[in-house]
């Protein structure tokens, strides 16, 4: 097998390639059978990942709508630490007690 094909070969997980092996359970070898077979599978799993990565869209949608990131962080990075520091102030902590305003004791 080529370099290039063990390397994408051994970087699979492995049910995906248990399919790249015959029914001995010996991998597919072989300059024509063996390399397109193997080729195919790599091609079903790039198929694969892209039909199950989340959706695009939204995620740029909830990207974009951070108008100033942090310095040195990422919008990703941005977007979470508010998301975390508006969930912690609005609910608190399990442990911590709920906030009461001045004057309602």
């Amino acid at each position: 097998m080529s370099n290039n094909i063990e390397k994408i070969y051994y970087d699979l997980p492995h049910e995906w390639q248990d399919k790249c092996k015959d029914e001995d359970g010996n991998l597919i070898d072989g300059m024509d059978d063996g390399y397109s077979e193997i080729l195919d599978v790599i091609g079903d799993y790039i198929v694969h990942l892209e039909d199950t990565r989340p959706n695009d869209a939204k995620y740029e949608e909830l990207l974009m709508a951070v108008a100033r990131k942090f310095p040195n962080e990422s919008r990703h990075e941005t977007a979470l630490r508010y998301i975390t520091e508006a969930e912690s102030r609005d609910c608190g902590t399990a442990s911590d007690p709920p906030k009461q305003s001045e004057g309602s004791e």
